[in-house]
Formats: C-alpha cells, structure tokens, sequence
C-alpha cells in the first residue's frame, strides 16, 4: 500500500528550525505518510494578487505549492509564534492557496515549536479562519511529542 502524501508547510526560515523539525518527525514517526513541500513556502515571492490572476507568470515555487496541495491527502502546517501571530511566510504560503481547492477537504493539523507559554497558540488562532474558509478540516493532535522535542532540546 503506498504511503499518503501530506503537504508540509514550514513558516519558519531560520536554520536549524525547531518548525522544521517538527515537520521531519511528523515525517519520522506518521505511519503510512510521506511529507512533502517542506522547504517550499521560503521559496514563495510575497504574494501578489495580479501575478495569482495570470497562471502564465506564476513562478516555479508558486506551481510547486499549488500542485503538491493538490496532490496530498492531508496538510501539517508547522508555524512559529512571532509578535502573538503567525510568522508571515506561513500566512504568505496560505494566501498563494486561496485561488485553489488545494486544502478543500483535507485534514490539516497545525502544530507549533515555541518556548513561549502559549506554545504557538497565538499563530494558530488567526490561522483557523482563514484555513476553514479554504475547506480545510482542522485536526487536533492526539498524544504528546517526545520530551526532548517539546521541552525545545535538540537531539
């Protein structure tokens, strides 16, 4: 049986990325899943309705984005909490999906590595309108990450 496709959204560009990470274990400990695109929203240019209007300017990374949302079963997006908010290349990635039906119907977890005390819940909620709006279905995480991973260690 082939592995389900999820698209793995990153928000974060700083190295050695915590976000990243948590993509990579999703990647490490989903059964059965295979995650894609998690380099791909650094790669966006800012968004720009009149470039999303004409499908002939879209740029590689724009192609890239919309066609592997159409492809995946499922959608993790991995954010850090900057200013109480999302961090603008992940509500930057979201908007370069709104002309398409690319998260219509696809369970979507957001997930966060912040050391703050409200561990990225500030990015999620200005996030949840705009994803429901798209179609996607917000899923929770069941179950805890490994300690060494949640308590912001890197191993």
């Amino acid at each position: 049986m082939a592995d389900r496709v999820v698209l793995g959204l990153c928000g974060s560009l700083r190295q050695g990325s915590l976000n990243a990470a948590l993509l990579r274990l999703v990647q490490r400990v989903g059964t059965g899943i295979t995650v894609v695109g998690g380099d791909v929203a650094g790669r966006l240019p800012l968004f720009n309705p009149d470039v999303e209007n004409d499908e002939g300017s879209w740029p590689a990374s724009v192609r890239e984005l919309r066609d592997l949302a159409a492809r995946a079963e499922g959608v993790v997006v991995a954010t850090p909490e900057y200013a109480h908010g999302p961090a603008g290349v992940t509500k930057n990635a979201i908007d370069w999906l709104v002309g398409s039906a690319g998260l219509a119907g696809k369970p979507t977890l957001l997930v966060s590595a912040s050391p703050g005390q409200a561990g990225g819940m500030r990015a999620h909620a200005p996030l949840m309108p705009t994803l429901t709006l798209l179609g996607a279905v917000l899923v929770e995480l069941r179950g805890r990450l490994p300690r060494g991973l949640a308590d912001g260690r890197r191993r």
